[in-house]
């Protein structure tokens, strides 16, 4: 009796030193891995492109060559002029023209916003990284 007692007991202590092993291992493995930044090219709009204040357009990426794992997969598109990106007017970082939706699908539709017509935006494309399209016309 007493040595089937010491077995049962021996045989749970390896369970559990092997259960305890498998969560370190997995914990080790976890922390050390690195996801890689997607840094898509903008397709559209491009330079020359000319949109309408208040239609819908198209913003479309490059995801051929998506990392499978990346810091970020949900993405954000703001509006920028001359190279700075717009904070809290219509279109900025705290209005995005577009938000949430995945960085891989390599398209996103936006109503073009009540901006200054010029020749002289960009779209920022946001996942992990933030991308600056060519620029391109607003006009009304």
């Amino acid at each position: 009796m007493k040595s089937t007692i010491f077995t049962f007991a021996l045989s749970f202590m390896a369970l559990l030193a092997t259960t305890y092993a498998s969560v370190v291992n997995v914990t080790l493995r976890d922390s050390g891995s690195s996801k890689d930044v997607f840094n898509p090219q903008i397709y559209a709009p491009t330079q020359g492109t000319v949109w309408t204040i208040g239609t819908q357009q198209a913003v479309e990426w490059d995801t051929a060559n998506a990392p499978y794992e990346v810091t970020n997969t949900l993405g954000k598109i703001v509006l920028a002029q001359n190279w700075q990106m717009f904070t809290d007017e219509s279109g900025g970082l705290d209005n995005p023209l577009a938000c949430d939706f995945s960085i891989f699908d390599g398209v996103a539709y936006i109503t073009v916003p009540y901006v200054t017509p010029g020749y002289d935006y960009q779209i920022v494309l946001f996942g992990d990284s933030g991308n600056f399209s060519p620029t391109f016309t607003i006009s009304y």
